[in-house]
């Protein structure tokens, strides 16, 4: 989808969703949308790249406002998207992101099942608060020399010999993280990754049975692949890089 927005209410909305939208409504005498229609905004949000903050808030939106049929909203319920009682917290990834004002993160492999399968392996943490800790990190400098964090305190710091300024370090983070695309590393990962895989598993070997893991990739830092990974039976999250 391309990349500009709508402002309803001071929120932000992808356009292109909406118009396509209001032109499917506009297509059926009942002026509803079906859940053929949902379908077809789903994948084109989707569109085969994951999905941002502001495309899962427009498809919510869209389900709260733009009155769908019953078989519409229970189809978004069950990607994820809305309030229904299969909602596997897709939705909740995309309201964090947005409320970081990190909109743009591509969501890769955030698959309502996997959270699902993944949340069933126990431990005291959830996908949400474990998503929230993964964005979180990347804001912290207490972290592997290799964090993103690091590596532009290094690069856009230290190298041009100015003071660390932790605002403006956060603040080029975010910006580039409106660039970057985020994993959730699945349960099925082979334990001999090839190249051919959309992801990279975590370098120093952690285990999805364990952990939750995200990994993240930054187009301006694509000499480095980042982990964050938060053990599910509460211990200490932590973030590192690989170059």
């Amino acid at each position: 989808m391309s990349a500009y927005y709508r402002t309803i209410n001071g929120q932000r909305y992808d356009a292109d969703l909406l118009e396509m939208a209001e032109g499917l409504m506009e297509g059926h005498g009942d002026g509803r949308l079906s859940k053929a229609d949902v379908e077809a905004l789903w994948e084109a949000a989707f569109d085969g790249m994951g999905m941002t903050a502001v495309e899962m808030a427009t498809l919510n939106y869209i389900r709260e406002n733009e009155n769908p049929t019953r078989p519409a909203k229970e189809w978004l319920d069950e990607q994820g998207i809305g309030k229904g009682e299969k909602n596997t917290s897709l939705g909740d990834a995309g309201k964090t992101s947005a409320e970081m004002d990190i909109q743009g993160l591509r969501l890769m492999r955030f698959f309502p099942d996997e959270i699902k399968a993944q949340e069933e392996l126990g431990g005291g943490v959830a996908f949400v608060a474990a998503f929230q800790s993964a964005l979180a990190m990347i804001f912290q400098p207490e972290h592997d020399n290799e964090s993103p964090y690091s590596v532009i305190k290094s690069t856009e710091f230290e190298e041009e010999g100015k003071l660390e300024e932790h605002d403006e370090i956060t603040e080029k983070l975010s910006d580039l993280l409106d660039y970057g695309v985020l994993f959730l590393v699945p349960m099925d990962t082979p334990p001999n990754p090839d190249a051919n895989m959309d992801y990279y598993p975590p370098e120093n070997g952690e285990k999805v049975a364990d952990n939750w893991i995200f990994n993240l990739t930054l187009d301006e830092l694509s000499d480095h692949l980042y982990w964050m990974v938060i053990p599910r039976n509460g211990d200490k999250p932590y973030v590192y890089g690989f170059n």
